[in-house]
């Protein structure tokens, strides 16, 4: 009985094997083979195989590479870090070039022009004449906002301002004189010279003073307005209630009449033609008038001179077909 026990306690052992400090240790390790006694072993016996080694080829690869001999400086392995690409080489590093600026340097301070430092070239672009308009009849507005004093000389009135506007034209129509007066008694500080030319080739000069820029530029925008709507027109009538004292005066008309009215457009015989045709069809007609050159100046009572400057510019229109 215990020697059947003892064989099953044998039987029962554990293999060792070699640690894994044993295996760190062994540095060429070399194949071994099975000694003979236990070749010779039969095969149901029990074999210890501690003589057995299991070779790691990578472990003994490393060895050899780094296998350094006796007396042999040691190697020092240098690794390269890897190379960039050359767009990355060429790249500049935007982030780092930004914060050392800022670092360097600081925010720089925003420079505001101060009202007073505007150029010279701008100044004098902003203070230089402005042509408000021209209409088709060659008439010509123009807005000095600071004459230079060099042009002051060639103004024909007396200058009371350094704001200067002049409306001029090569042909004279005294129908301006009304879209003159509505200006001057819109605009009541307006100081004026004019001079206008009553034959048929006369020439018309005005010039307006006022030392409100923005009123004086709003005078000559009308006037201008005005002169290029009725440019367009060939025939064209006026009306005037309570004409000031300035208006009959430049038609050298007495101050006893209580409207006026004129009609432009046609020769000195048509409307000489026009107007006798009118008077003999009304017998009763009490208005008189004045014949010239390119128009014809109708004065009397408010009703009367209204009923008949829309007459007459009625049966002139049928006289431009002509």
């Amino acid at each position: 009985m215990k020697s059947i026990v003892e064989d099953v306690l044998k039987r029962s052992s554990p293999v060792t094997a070699p640690t894994v400090l044993e295996k760190k240790k062994e540095v060429a390790p070399e194949r071994r083979t099975m000694t003979s006694s236990a070749a010779n072993q039969p095969k149901n016996s029990t074999v210890v195989l501690q003589s057995l080694h299991r070779p790691n080829y990578q472990r003994q690869k490393k060895n050899d590479h780094l296998y350094v001999k006796k007396g042999d400086s040691p190697i020092t392995v240098k690794q390269n870090p890897p190379a960039k690409k050359q767009s990355e080489v060429n790249k500049p590093n935007n982030l780092a070039q930004l914060t050392i600026a800022s670092i360097g340097k600081g925010r720089e301070p925003v420079q505001h022009p101060s009202k007073g430092a505007a150029s010279s070239g701008t100044a004098r672009k902003e203070k230089s004449a402005q042509l408000i308009g021209k209409t088709k009849n060659n008439f010509s507005v123009w807005y000095f906002p600071q004459i230079h004093s060099q042009m002051q000389p060639l103004l024909k009135g007396k200058v009371h301002t350094t704001s200067v506007g002049v409306v001029s034209g090569i042909a004279c129509n005294p129908g301006i004189l009304f879209l003159v007066n509505e200006v001057l008694h819109e605009f009541s500080g307006l100081k004026h010279h004019i001079e206008w030319d009553r034959s048929p080739n006369g020439k018309f000069h005005l010039e307006l003073y006022l030392q409100d820029e923005k009123c004086l530029l709003q005078a000559l925008n009308k006037i201008y307005q005005s002169l290029n709507r009725h440019a367009m027109i060939r025939l064209e009538a006026y009306t005037a209630f309570h004409p000031s004292a300035w208006l009959l005066q430049q038609l050298k008309l007495d101050s006893s009449y209580n409207a006026i009215g004129l009609l432009e457009g046609l020769s000195f015989y048509d409307n000489m033609g026009l107007v006798d045709r009118y008077v003999t069809s009304h017998p009763d007609t009490s208005f008189t008038y004045k014949i010239e050159e390119g128009y014809v100046v109708l004065m009397g009572d408010n009703g009367e001179i209204s009923t008949a400057v829309q007459a007459l510019k009625k049966e002139a229109s049928s006289y431009l077909n002509f």
